[in-house]
């Protein structure tokens, strides 16, 4: 409404700042209306920016857990080269977004949501890897919309190319047996309730991985044996065989039958209970990618479309299609 905000943003804070308002002082412009919207119950988020020894401050990590305790939210920084730089605009932009969805839903409250999102890399050497071109946005997009609707959200994300919100708990992984571990690990920990697999492991690893740098002018020519990784969804479903399990199967360049019938296939090898497929072979469904199109079977082979849209929109689609089915 007219001279009333939804959200105080402060990015960069620096330490100054954020010992202020945790001492409740407002002698700057900033810290008096952070401090005033703070009294008036409005939400406070803050970027935090600094070196990574003040960062590391506990009195600093201190006043952060003051601030936190009364309902301020931190956009985590990203530390590197021993500062604690202030955010992505992306990251702040997503992190709020997560935090004001135009979703009005809560329909996730209480429940526990696991995403995995983003490639895996498997080693050659120390410098060259196996892997595959997945972003990881699709899953961050469906990590940011449970997370939007009440969920108790954890994502589990490969190295791609996108940054989830700080708001989100994300573990990191690199390799296919990491993403396992860190899969096994959260369903032992407390079963989720849904499960959107959307991400996109490495199918193959090397048998042997060279220990140094390959020299390609000692070694013009190598040969690989490649062995197959893991199968998460397996795993998944023996490990927790009552969670409400979102696969997502990938072709290029084929058919609507061929598609629809190969995400069929993972229903019952998998027992999954939904699976969405899209095809990266076709214009804006490709692994770079901001849009995205599915394909959503179920287990009596009932179709449905999202046709091409923002990931964040087929996200909604999705996440409004795998609600309604877990509680048919």
């Amino acid at each position: 409404s007219e001279g009333h905000a939804d959200i105080v943003l402060i990015a960069p804070a620096t330490a100054n700042t954020i010992g202020k308002l945790a001492s409740g002082i407002d002698d700057t412009p900033v810290t008096t209306v952070a401090a005033t919207a703070i009294g008036s119950r409005i939400l406070v988020m803050i970027a935090p920016a600094m070196h990574e020894p003040l960062y590391d401050h506990p009195i600093v990590q201190e006043n952060i857990s003051r601030l936190k305790k009364i309902g301020v939210e931190f956009i985590e920084p990203e530390v590197s080269e021993g500062k604690a730089k202030i955010a992505s605009t992306e990251n702040i932009v997503r992190s709020i977004i997560a935090r004001f969805s135009t979703s009005q839903s809560r329909d996730l409250e209480g429940r526990r949501v696991l995403v995995t999102a983003g490639p895996t890399i498997e080693h050659i050497d120390p410098v060259r890897v196996v892997t595959n071109r997945s972003s990881g946005k699709m899953g961050v997009a469906i990590a940011e919309e449970v997370a939007s609707r009440g969920a108790d959200t954890t994502l589990i994300l490969g190295p791609g190319t996108v940054n989830p919100p700080s708001a989100i708990k994300t573990i990191r992984v690199e390799s296919t047996s990491e993403l396992l571990e860190a899969v096994l690990g959260e369903l032992k920990s407390s079963t989720p309730d849904l499960v959107f697999a959307a991400g996109a492991p490495t199918d193959y690893r090397p048998v042997m991985v060279a220990p140094k740098k390959i020299k390609t002018r000692e070694k013009p020519q190598i040969n690989l044996e490649l062995r197959a990784t893991p199968k998460i969804l397996e795993e998944i479903r023996r490990a927790s065989p009552k969670t409400f399990l979102v696969a997502f199967k990938t072709e290029h360049k084929v058919s609507n039958e061929e598609l629809i019938d190969e995400a069929f296939k993972i229903i019952h090898e998998k027992n999954a209970d939904l699976v969405a497929a899209n095809d990266v072979g076709l214009e804006g469904v490709g692994f770079q990618a901001d849009t995205n199109e599915l394909y959503v079977v179920d287990g009596r082979k009932k179709v449905v479309h999202i046709p091409l849209a923002e990931k964040r929109e087929v996200a909604r689609q999705l996440v409004d299609l795998a609600v309604k089915r877990m509680r048919d």
